[in-house]
């Protein structure tokens, strides 16, 4: 059965280099590849990829998390893969990361999903109705409130 986790996220600190939920997208990417989990983590778009991209190769030497774009990389995909919508994604993945305000027609592909839960109003509505969009389909749901 898919489990669903939605991480409530906190408001964004404009004087920080590197935001909340890209520093925790870093560290639960971080976290799932120790576990050998394939993941893929999908972007509302291009260039949050390429975002969420240079985020991840700037994180300390000594936690690389080995990862590409969409059509980068190894044929065979890295154990991370970033994309965005009406992209094909490479190799099979267990594990969805999921930075946009909808579901994807493919999210049933996948054991685990994570979600985030932002702070402004009218993006924490979408993910509402994602989690009853999930819930009616009898997934398992869990949420963290990130501190």
């Amino acid at each position: 059965m898919t489990h669903v986790t939605f991480y409530l996220l906190q408001p964004i600190n404009l004087f920080q280099d590197i935001n909340y939920q890209e520093q925790l997208i870093c560290f639960l990417a971080y976290t799932n590849w120790k576990k050998r989990k394939r993941m893929l983590i999908l972007c509302q778009n291009k260039e949050e990829a390429i975002t969420i991209d240079e985020a991840l190769w700037n994180q300390p030497i000594y936690s690389f998390i080995p990862h590409n774009l969409t059509k980068q990389g190894p044929s065979y995909g890295a154990p991370i893969e970033i994309t965005w919508p009406n992209q094909r994604f490479t190799g099979s993945r267990t594990l969805l990361m999921n930075l946009g305000p909808h579901l994807i027609n493919s999210f049933s592909e996948f054991s685990e999903i994570i979600d985030f839960v932002p702070f402004e109003q009218p993006l924490k509505q979408l993910a509402r109705d994602r989690y009853t969009q999930y819930r009616n389909l009898g997934y398992q749901l869990s949420i963290i409130q990130s501190k």
